[in-house]
């Protein structure tokens, strides 16, 4: 799938549309000098450079791909009980107006409806846990194939060759998962915590103290919580 990606003319063949090197686009990415406050883009980031460095063994060789993960569940009708969650991928390579066409995400995987073998009843009565356990069973046959490659046990991904803006190199593919996008629901569900959509909620994540409460106002003030 990622070969897929970065093999498609219409993805790759415009080094503006890349947040890649403009000397080398395959090697250690170099970002722009932005004047305050303007932020760059995430292969700017702290952990892009962490990252690269545990990653890239031989810089000559080995090209670095981070990987970002989307998950969101939709109902397969309206007012539907069945459900389907895909799990999509795209990479930072591609820019951020490139990241938000369609055509720059492939599926690795769905994860369908749990609730769908029990009645009502049956699936109320299951443990949270339970629950849980069974999602992150969906997800790890999904991951099965790309965990190998982040932990550098499979060498499928070595001496392909990639072309980038015209710019062709045999490489060794390094891949790395960057960050999940999704909404507060299904992170919830990635970390095994309760979905509860209250307005009595003590606050509404783990990262900050607006209670549920306080939900519509856009003038909370909001306080990091570590």
């Amino acid at each position: 799938q990622l070969l897929s990606l970065l093999s498609d003319p219409y993805l790759v063949s415009d080094l503006e549309c890349l947040d890649v090197g403009s000397d080398n686009p395959f090697g250690h990415y170099a970002p722009p000098n932005l004047p305050p406050p303007h932020l760059g883009p995430f292969n700017s980031g702290s952990w892009y450079n962490t990252s690269y460095f545990n990653c890239v063994k031989d810089p000559e060789k080995d090209f670095f791909v981070p990987i970002i993960l989307a998950c969101d569940e939709a109902k397969l009708n309206m007012g539907s009980r069945g459900g389907v969650c895909p799990l999509m991928f795209t990479t930072s390579i591609f820019n951020q107006e490139l990241r938000n066409k369609p055509i720059a995400w492939l599926p690795l995987g769905y994860v369908y409806d749990l609730s769908i073998h029990e009645s009502s009843d049956q699936w109320k009565k299951l443990e949270q846990h339970e629950k849980y356990s069974r999602i992150h069973k969906v997800f790890e046959n999904i991951l099965a194939t790309f965990i190998p490659f982040q932990n550098g046990e499979s060498d499928y991904l070595d001496d392909v060759d990639i072309t980038l803006g015209g710019y062709t190199k045999n490489v060794n593919i390094k891949v790395a998962i960057a960050l999940v996008i999704g909404d507060m629901q299904g992170g919830d569900k990635i970390c095994c915590s309760s979905v509860n959509y209250s307005a009595h909620l003590q606050r509404l994540c783990c990262k900050c103290n607006i209670p549920g409460s306080e939900s519509d106002n856009p003038f909370a003030q909001c306080k990091h919580i570590k």
